[in-house]
């Protein structure tokens, strides 16, 4: 059972209001390393190559500004340990899939020149939890259980651009705790960023 406050919401997000890019960056890197899973490095080189920390988030929606991405992925990491305290599945399952369920956004998403959010070449609407899952097994080599794999593949749920193709699996992702949490944890996440943005 996953259980959600605003106690939670206020202490995560009062935590990185005054955290600039470099510390959002160096936090997720030093997370992911203290992780010690296998070819972990490749994941943090590729997405240094691919501008993972300068990307924005989405281009008209949370966070689409310049580190958006990684602060979105932050601040999901975050939520979903706040969640995990309940459910208390594998933190390195939660951490994996937490940080990275985004990472095809930062081969998608720049800044421009004159620093706006845009969209390099639309791949993402073939399904990006999926496209997130292809770059860490194919590109970086890195091992990831089922239902890690699964938990960043459907953190979208039902919007989730592949699921008319696999109805079978994401079936399954409804009954899997690890995709449960990333997804909720994304969803309270993004809310929570515009809810703030709104209020700002």
């Amino acid at each position: 059972m996953i259980k959600q406050t605003e106690h939670h919401h206020t202490m995560i997000f009062t935590q990185n209001k005054s955290m600039n890019q470099n510390d959002t960056s160096n936090r997720i890197i030093n997370i992911l390393s203290a992780t010690s899973r296998k070819n972990i490095e490749n994941v943090i080189n590729w997405m240094k190559s691919h501008g993972f920390f300068e990307a924005p988030a989405s281009v008209i929606h949370h966070n689409n500004f310049r580190g958006g991405l990684a602060k979105h992925s932050l601040e999901v990491y975050e939520q979903a340990n706040v969640f995990n305290e309940t459910s208390r599945l594998p933190q390195e399952s939660v951490t994996i899939c937490a940080l990275l369920h985004d990472i095809c956004k930062s081969d998608q998403f720049y800044i421009t020149p004159d620093n706006k959010p845009a969209c390099r070449h639309n791949k993402l609407h073939l399904g990006h939890g999926s496209y997130s899952v292809s770059i860490l097994k194919n590109e970086c080599q890195l091992l990831l259980s089922h239902e890690e794999e699964m938990a960043i593949w459907w953190h979208m749920g039902k919007h989730e651009a592949s699921k008319d193709n696999f109805e079978k699996e994401y079936q399954e992702s409804k009954s899997i705790e690890l995709c449960k949490l990333i997804q909720l944890a994304d969803l309270t996440a993004a809310k929570i960023t515009v809810s703030n943005k709104a209020q700002s």
